[in-house]
């Protein structure tokens, strides 16, 4: 959902100066949704596969660049929440990438006060 309030500058330029935490976090959640991705890939038709994966590598790059593109990552994050909506769920591997891919979207959301 949508998430209000005010923006400290200051907070955004402390989290961008000092994101190692975040920045790897998002690395290993990023890597474990490709790795269940890939790991069940006839369970995804392979058009949302694709997008998932894409959006999945444009919030890395992003979320790694010295001036992210807030646009690119809200579209990003946009497409891989219109892909979960697609996911099985009550099976395992759905509720793991449902689960990694919910902790990914909450991360970057307080990563960049979206």
């Amino acid at each position: 959902g949508n998430v209000s309030g005010n923006v400290n500058m200051a907070d955004r330029d402390i989290i961008f100066n000092n994101e190692s935490n975040n920045l790897k976090s998002v690395e290993e959640l990023i890597e474990k949704i490709i790795t269940l991705v890939e790991s069940n890939s006839g369970e995804i038709e392979l058009e949302h596969k694709e997008s998932l994966i894409d959006d999945l590598h444009t919030i890395e790059e992003q979320s790694k660049s010295n001036s992210p593109s807030l646009f690119k990552i809200k579209k990003a994050l946009g497409g891989i929440t219109t892909v979960l909506t697609f996911i099985p769920k009550g099976i395992e591997w759905g509720q793991k990438l449902l689960d990694s891919s919910q902790e990914l979207i909450n991360t970057i959301i307080n990563m960049f006060h979206l």
